[in-house]
C-alpha cells in the first residue's frame, strides 16, 4: 500500500521553518512558507508575518511578489483592495 503525504498547515510551514534557521539570511524557506499558505488555502490574516521575513531578506524577491499576487487575488485569499494596498505599499518603498 503506497501512502500519500498530504500537507497540513502546522507540517509545512514548521518544515520552512526549520529551513529557515538553518539558513536565516536566505529568504527562500519563508517564499516556501508563502506558498504554502497559498497552497493550503490559509486566511490572508496569516501573510503579514511571512511577508515581513521575506521583505527583511529579500524585499524585491520577485517569487514572493508573484506568490503573494496570487494569494491576495480575489480568485483566492484577496480582494481588489488588497491587490492595490500591495501595490501602493511597494511603490511607497520603491519611490518613496
Amino acid at each position: 500500500m503506497v501512502r500519500h503525504w498530504q500537507p497540513t498547515r502546522r507540517g509545512a510551514l514548521a518544515l520552512c521553518r526549520v529551513a529557515a534557521a538553518a539558513r536565516p539570511a536566505d529568504p527562500t524557506p519563508w517564499v516556501g512558507a508563502l506558498a504554502a499558505l497559498r497552497l493550503l488555502g490559509q486566511p490572508s490574516s496569516e501573510l503579514s508575518p511571512v511577508w515581513q521575513e521575506i521583505h527583511a531578506r529579500h524585499p524585491w524577491r520577485r517569487e514572493a511578489h508573484l506568490q503573494t499576487l496570487g494569494y491576495l487575488s480575489p480568485e483566492e485569499q484577496g480582494s481588489q483592495a488588497a491587490l492595490r494596498d500591495l501595490l501602493d505599499d511597494a511603490i511607497a518603498v520603491r519611490w518613496g
